[in-house]
């Protein structure tokens, strides 16, 4: 697969970017998918978070730098997981 990606002049990470969904239940400018929490979207959604984390990691490591906009992804990374958890009643 990631010979595919490759090929396309793409990483794995640019297959991520618009499908990551705002755990309180909005994508951007489509405003409440949902009105009551659930938390097995949210662990779909961190476990999709932490995949584009693994890619953009693995993109590091073999290219030994990281880009602007993998550094940006991460950030939503952790924006969208720490979400999730206060949504779920975490911290």
């Amino acid at each position: 697969m990631e010979q595919i990606v490759n090929a396309l002049n793409l990483s794995m990470v640019d297959l991520f970017e618009d499908s990551a969904r705002d755990f309180r239940g909005e994508t951007s400018g489509v405003g409440s998918l949902r009105k009551s929490f659930d938390y097995r979207d949210a662990l779909t959604g961190v476990s999709q978070e932490a995949t584009a984390v693994m890619l953009i990691a693995s993109e590091i490591i073999h290219s030994g730098s990281i880009k602007p906009h993998h550094y940006d992804r991460l950030r939503k990374a952790e924006s969208l997981i720490s979400d999730a958890l206060a949504v779920a009643g975490g911290r």
